[in-house]
């Protein structure tokens, strides 16, 4: 089975609905001729954050494409799909050749593997050989707990797509003063009100 693996960086693409290319992730790549899809963590400092570094992160078996938003790629579901992130398997424990191939070798997209690369990749697809499907009419926004850099888990959306903010960021941390402020500025007249009322 000819079988696409790459690195990834953050969490979101593919969402929990099973669409890979949802935002864009990996472009042209999805595209590309295969009949599966292994997505492995990396291992420098945006992985590590989102808890995926090192770690099979999904897999999907029986591509299935369509038009997505994104042009330079096809929207790919699967007849089989299992999502696990920060949840997965370390790949050297389940795969040692092709993660000494991936990580040491700093590759970030493989496609064609050694002998016993394969039989590796064989055995991590079984994980998702009775996994249901891609389900297309789900919601994209659907939302995945991830680590933080505040050192936080945070419910949130793929870190790419520009109209998701994290709970944490900049923006969020404004709009959350600005609650914090109006629930002060209300909270006096009730405490007035409360020391008047009779006992």
């Amino acid at each position: 089975m000819r079988t696409l693996i790459y690195k990834r960086t953050h969490t979101g693409d593919p969402d929990a609905a099973g669409r890979f290319g949802i935002h864009g992730c990996m472009g042209r790549v999805r595209g590309w001729s295969f009949d599966a899809v292994i997505g492995i963590g990396g291992l420098g400092a945006e992985p590590t954050q989102y808890g995926i570094d090192g770690r099979i992160t999904w897999i999907g078996i029986g591509p299935r494409r369509a038009t997505a938003k994104d042009a330079r790629g096809p929207l790919v579901t699967f007849d089989h799909f299992l999502l696990l992130d920060d949840r997965g398997p370390l790949l050297h424990e389940r795969a040692p050749h092709l993660a000494k191939h991936m990580y040491e070798g700093r590759v970030r997209v493989l496609l064609e593997a050694s002998a016993s690369e394969a039989k590796e990749i064989a055995q991590i697809l079984r994980l998702a050989r009775t996994a249901p499907p891609s389900s297309s009419g789900a919601s994209s926004r659907v939302a995945s707990i991830v680590p933080c850099a505040c050192g936080k888990r945070h419910a949130r959306v793929c870190p790419n797509h520009p109209s998701c903010v994290s709970d944490c960021s900049p923006l969020a941390t404004q709009v959350s003063r600005r609650s914090r402020s109006s629930s002060t500025a209300r909270s006096p007249g009730k405490r007035s009100r409360s020391r008047g009322s009779p006992r």
